[in-house]
């Protein structure tokens, strides 16, 4: 098994860091009480885009790590 050197664990440990750090991001805003809040349907739109972004590096990350496994 192949191991990750320091740059490969500080890149990971970033991009994992940043996902987290978006996602509470927008769970804060679904789990505001605001009245005042409505969402179009572009912003649902928007919402899924940023989704589907995090879903991308995910991937990369996940191909990485398994990578790793197979050497």
């Amino acid at each position: 098994m192949a191991k990750f050197n320091d740059e490969d664990l500080k890149d990971i440990s970033e991009k994992v860091r940043d996902l987290s750090s978006a996602l509470n991001g927008m769970a804060a805003l679904f789990e505001s009480q605001s009245r005042q809040a409505c969402i179009t349907p572009e912003d649902f739109y928007g919402v899924g885009q940023v989704l589907r972004q995090f879903s991308r590096v995910l991937e990369g990350l996940e191909d990485r790590l398994r990578g790793s496994f197979r050497k």
